[in-house]
């Protein structure tokens, strides 16, 4: 009886097998989509295909393809990609979407509600926008020492937050769209034409006083013309003096309010919003020596606590916000001053991060935008919704009144330094 038992049991595993089962060669998984607009049709998509590999270590090759179409619609363009590709192409692996900032100019609300209607793309899906056009973006684009464009993405993007704030996804900016400020950031990617050898050229130039016209299309103010503080530098993607094989750079942000690309923020500008929202990463931050200007003072800052935000919703908004930073000097001169009197460089640098942030948070009240979502301090001060909706917050934050505090502490000062001060 036991024999016939198992022999059936076995016959019915042959007979059912793996009828559903799928080769992993057969699918072509989607890493990267960049949006444009398109000239024959609504848009135009550069998709950016993975195959896996069944090589692995040193013997796998990179199978990335990409493939340029344009079509009325995203699904439109799937099917007309079926026609000539003969893997089955899979979406939900979908990495990072880049929008053009001529298609953001536009509208990108749309866009975004389509995607995130749809079961293929996940939740945390990357969000950024070019300054050109994304099909440039990701034909130029070259990852160095990483298997997959998806893999470099995903380093890349983890690097750029501490975590705790979820702009860069996919579902995160839709509703930030929709919420009361009505205003969300995006990375800001573009294409580097500013390199070492073209900065070698003009070599000769950058003892001439630049005329009028030349100073417009500076990327620095002219007072930061020869300044090398990091709170001074506020640089976007692709203005950056260096020499790679990859010359795609993702810096800076795009600021989105209802729903279109209002405004594009630099380095130092994002420095400010991640201290405000307590996404910083660790970062290493270098000063101009008050006392000694051709001397600089590299410094390793964390956030300590949380950024305290306080709204008093009377006639005007008033924001109160307690930056809380700690900081290692990571080079300092031998016998400079602050060895010996840390506090006199935490009341610099509070001064100087304090001047930044209020600069950004002065541009986002001149564009009614906030990016910071204060508007979800501000809700606790009203009893209802009703009364939180009647008081306009949308209108209401480009008259607010901001005070700001940035309290630093400075931890270590090198070990040598250490031997010095017990000498």
């Amino acid at each position: 009886m036991r024999k016939n038992f198992a022999a059936l049991i076995l016959i019915l595993i042959v007979l059912t097998g793996c009828t559903r089962i799928t080769e992993i060669d057969s699918k072509s998984f989607v890493t990267a989509i960049g949006l444009d607009k398109g000239e024959n049709y609504n848009l135009r998509f550069t998709f950016v295909f993975t195959t896996p590999s069944k090589e692995t270590g040193t013997s796998a090759k990179k199978k990335d393809e990409t493939i340029i179409i344009e079509a009325p619609s995203l699904y439109s363009a799937i099917e007309q990609i079926n026609n000539f590709k003969s893997q089955s192409i899979v979406l939900t692996h979908t990495q990072t979407l880049i929008f053009s900032e001529e298609l953001a100019k536009e509208g990108l609300k749309d866009h975004i509600y389509m995607l995130v209607r749809s079961n293929h793309f996940r939740p945390n899906t990357y969000v950024c926008i070019t300054d050109k056009s994304s099909m440039e973006f990701l034909e130029k684009i070259n990852p160095v020492q990483t298997y997959h464009l998806e893999k470099y993405f995903q380093l890349l993007f983890n690097k750029m937050t501490s975590g705790k704030k979820g702009d860069l996804y996919l579902y995160d900016s839709y509703f930030r769209m929709l919420g009361a400020g009505g205003a969300t950031v995006l990375p800001y990617c573009a294409i580097n034409e500013v390199s070492l050898k073209d900065s070698d050229k003009d070599k000769s130039k950058t003892d001439e006083a630049p005329t009028e016209e030349e100073s417009e299309g500076e990327t620095l103010p002219s007072e930061f013309a020869s300044n090398t503080d990091d709170f001074a530098i506020n640089i976007t993607a692709g203005h950056t003096i260096s020499k790679s094989d990859n010359v795609s750079e993702i810096q800076g942000m795009a600021v989105i309010k209802d729903g279109k690309l209002v405004s594009v923020m630099g380095r130092s500008e994002a420095m400010g919003l991640q201290m405000i929202t307590n996404s910083m990463p660790a970062s290493y931050i270098t000063l101009s020596n008050p006392y000694r200007p051709e001397k600089m003072i590299t410094c390793y800052i964390t956030t300590a606590k949380n950024t305290k935000v306080k709204v008093e919703c009377d006639t005007f908004p008033k924001i109160l916000i307690d930056v809380r930073l700690e900081g290692d000097f990571i080079e300092v001169g031998e016998e400079d001053i602050f060895i010996e009197n840390p506090h006199l460089f935490e009341k610099y640098f509070e001064s100087k991060a304090k001047e930044m942030i209020t600069a950004f948070l002065q541009k986002t009240i001149e564009l009614d935008c906030d990016i910071c979502a204060f508007s979800e301090t501000a809700k606790s001060c009203f009893a209802t919704t009703d009364a939180w909706e009647n008081y306009n917050w949308k209108e209401k934050y480009s008259t607010s009144e901001i005070d700001i505090s940035v309290n630093l502490t400075m931890r270590t000062y090198g070990e040598l330094s250490q031997k010095e001060r017990r000498g």
